[in-house]
C-alpha cells in the first residue's frame, strides 16, 4: 500500500494506545460531585504511556476521561462522572 514510514509509526501508536486502554481502572474513593473531585486511575503509568503514544498531553487526557463536558445556555459545565461511566465512557 505503500505508506510512508511517519504513518506507519502513526497506526502502531494508535493500535498500541486502543491496547492500553483497556488496562486503564477507575478508583471512585476520590469521586466527590459535591467538590467536582473525579475518580482516580488505578495504574497512572497505563495512562501515561497513551498519553506518550497519542501525544496527548497528561492532565487533558485525565480530564477527558473522567469529566463530561456540557454547554448549557451558552455557558460550559464540566461534570465529574461516576466509575461506571468513566469505564464506559458514556456521555
Amino acid at each position: 500500500m505503500k505508506f510512508h514510514i511517519n504513518e506507519i509509526k502513526g497506526i502502531w501508536c494508535i493500535v498500541a494506545s486502543i491496547l492500553h486502554l483497556g488496562n486503564i481502572t477507575f478508583d471512585e474513593k476520590t469521586l466527590d460531585t459535591q467538590k467536582n473531585m473525579p475518580c482516580s486511575f488505578e495504574n497512572e503509568k497505563q495512562l501515561s504511556k497513551i498519553s506518550e503514544l497519542l501525544c496527548v498531553e497528561l492532565e487533558r487526557l485525565k480530564i477527558g476521561f473522567t469529566h463530561k463536558t456540557r454547554k448549557i445556555g451558552g455557558q460550559i459545565y464540566k461534570t465529574c462522572m461516576t466509575k461506571i461511566d468513566c469505564q464506559t465512557l458514556k456521555y
